[in-house]
């Protein structure tokens, strides 16, 4: 959606009176802008740290940075903008995984997993992230903010 497309849709809301979904839109799109320049950031520090290669599989390609706890769980606390997106990009929080894991590993948050090869892969990354979250010492964004 550009901008412009946006504001109108936005000011039409507004005069519907119904913006709730609105603020939702506003808020996400703000997180992506912000989001970006985090990772831009962090991302070579966090690949660097975890010695270029997937934290799970080992594999050395297609690299992405991946949260621990989800960006989502950050995005639905009050106040995310200004005190979540930080806390979401902390290096404790911060993963390197090859582009399969982390698809497996999202794709398992939402209970979609079709062969056992992504079920073992699957079961590998829960363990690696138990065990960052019991290491760190909090598991929940709440608990990380």
């Amino acid at each position: 959606m550009s901008k412009l497309a946006f504001e109108l849709a936005y000011k039409r809301a507004k005069k519907e009176k119904t913006l709730d979904g609105f603020r939702e839109v506003k808020k996400s799109r703000s997180y992506n802008i912000i989001k970006r320049e985090y990772q831009d950031k962090w991302r070579p520090k966090i690949f660097k740290r975890d010695g270029h290669k997937c934290m799970n599989c080992q594999e050395e390609y297609h690299l992405q940075l991946c949260h621990i706890t989800t960006a989502n769980a950050f995005k639905r606390l009050n106040g995310y903008l200004e005190v979540s997106i930080p806390a979401s990009f902390r290096d404790d929080n911060l993963i390197t995984l090859c582009f399969v894991c982390h698809k497996v590993q999202h794709n398992a948050d939402k209970g979609i997993l079709f062969s056992q090869s992504a079920k073992n892969r699957a079961k590998s990354i829960r363990k690696l992230f138990n065990e960052i979250k019991q290491k760190r010492g909090c598991s929940t964004a709440r608990e990380i903010i």
